[in-house]
């Protein structure tokens, strides 16, 4: 029974799927990044805890990942045109990183979404304490582990046990927060 209602459930999802090869928030509607992302990174975390082994519906939606990266490569670069000094990740940037390092060994990014991804990793280690939200911070030290960068993405860990406590505390001021 189990196992027919997963088959049910993956089928109601693949319908659901756009052209583009992501969610849309409501039957019909866009493509939303959130939803799309949530998906992928939910197909990860139950591969990583040994839920399932088929991901082909997530695997499907690299291209649609993969795209979303360069875009937010080619927005950032648009808004910041003097270089990478004043970038940011956006949370939708870190939250895509963060669910494309589940599935590089099996799809590895090529030619503009690898440039990409690289891009997204240099500012990340730059900008990470900029960053607002901590869960985004969360996103991009796994991804950042994930990719070897295990240096960056302790401090990011670091940064957020020690801010865990009070969360008013900004990146860069954990120090002066009497919790």
């Amino acid at each position: 029974r189990a196992g027919n209602e997963r088959a049910a459930a993956l089928a109601r999802l693949e319908s659901l799927r756009n052209g583009d090869g992501g969610w849309p928030w409501f039957p019909g509607g866009a493509t939303c990044d959130s939803v799309t992302l949530g998906i992928l990174a939910g197909f990860g975390r139950l591969r990583a805890a040994g839920a399932i082994q088929d991901v082909q519906p997530a695997l499907a939606t690299l291209p649609w990942l993969d795209g979303r990266l360069v875009e937010e490569r080619r927005r950032a670069e648009k808004l910041w045109p003097d270089g990478k000094e004043g970038v940011v990740l956006t949370d939708i940037g870190a939250y895509a990183i963060y669910a494309r390092s589940f599935f590089t060994q099996d799809s590895p990014p090529q030619g503009d979404a690898a440039s990409a991804i690289a891009w997204a990793f240099d500012v990340g280690r730059k900008s990470w304490t900029k960053l607002e939200a901590r869960r985004s911070q969360g996103h991009l030290a796994i991804a950042l582990a994930r990719s070897g960068d295990r240096a960056t993405a302790l401090s990011i860990v670091d940064s957020l046990r020690q801010r865990a406590v009070d969360a008013g505390v900004k990146p860069g001021e954990e120090k002066e927060s009497w919790q």
